[in-house]
Formats: structure tokens, C-alpha cells, sequence
């Protein structure tokens, strides 16, 4: 497993961390995740592989998860994503049903299919880091990609 931390001086290496995480999705691996994090640990944005390119994770372990979660889902319903309600379900047949620009939230967190335009998603990412924590200083963003 190959771990790479890649130091952002701009937008343009958020695109291309996703790119390579797409690129990766679309030859069958779905092993791999990227994590843009803020000024402190807990201030993330993550993305995994999912059935429609990528898939955001919002976790939600502690009090202190609560209001970020809720954050993200008023942002992404106003960006347009639908919210899905699904019977008790395992995680596997909950994720198999998730749609794109879809997203649930179950009992750790958030779950959002969020497609392949890397170009829409580093807008999103850039959103969700402003939106949640009020981080706009990209040049100290820490980039962990992870592909394998």
C-alpha cells in the first residue's frame, strides 16, 4: 500500500489528487481514499472509491461530529443531492443503493455518492472546508492520498 502526502499550494493539486484517486476507481481498485484536512486533525473532507466514482464519508463518532455532519447535509441539499431513507439494511445493501448525487446518513456517518468530475468535486471540497470549518487558507491544506 502505497501512502503519498502531498504538500497544497493550490486548487489545482486538490484536482489532481482526485483525478488520480478517479483514475484508480476506474480500473476496479476500491482500496484507495484521499483526505484533505484543515488546520486541526479532526477538520477533514474525505473520499473513497463508491459505485458511481467516488464517495464522500462524513464521519460521525462524538458530540463534536454532530454539527460538521449537519453542515455537510445542508450543503449538499442545497448543491442538490437527495437524501435517502432505507430500512435497516447491512452496510453492503445500504451502499449498493445509494445512487449518484445521492446520500444517507446511517450510524457513523455520512455517506454521499458524489461521481467523477474532479473539477466539481474539488469545488465541493473547497465548499465543505469553508462551509463546516471555516478554512480557506489552501496553501496549508494537508493532502493524504492513498492508492492501491
Amino acid at each position: 500500500m502505497q501512502t503519498t502526502n502531498i504538500e497544497n499550494t493550490e486548487n489545482l493539486l486538490i484536482t489532481k489528487a482526485l483525478t488520480q484517486l478517479i483514475a484508480v476507481s476506474t480500473q476496479g481498485n476500491n482500496d484507495g481514499f484521499v483526505v484533505f484536512t484543515g488546520e486541526q486533525e479532526f477538520d477533514f473532507v474525505q473520499y473513497s472509491q463508491g459505485n458511481h466514482g467516488l464517495s464522500l464519508y462524513w464521519p460521525l463518532k462524538a458530540k463534536n461530529f454532530k454539527e460538521p455532519l449537519l453542515l455537510c447535509k445542508e450543503l449538499l441539499d442545497q448543491l442538490g443531492y437527495q437524501e435517502i431513507f432505507l430500512e435497516e439494511k447491512s452496510k453492503s445493501e445500504v451502499f449498493s443503493n445509494i445512487r449518484l448525487l445521492e446520500y444517507i446518513i446511517v450510524e457513523d456517518g455520512l455517506y454521499a455518492e458524489v461521481g467523477t468530475d474532479a473539477q466539481n468535486l474539488t469545488e465541493l471540497t473547497i465548499k465543505l472546508l469553508d462551509k463546516v470549518y471555516q478554512f480557506q487558507d489552501l496553501e496549508r491544506l494537508e493532502i493524504t492520498l492513498e492508492l492501491d
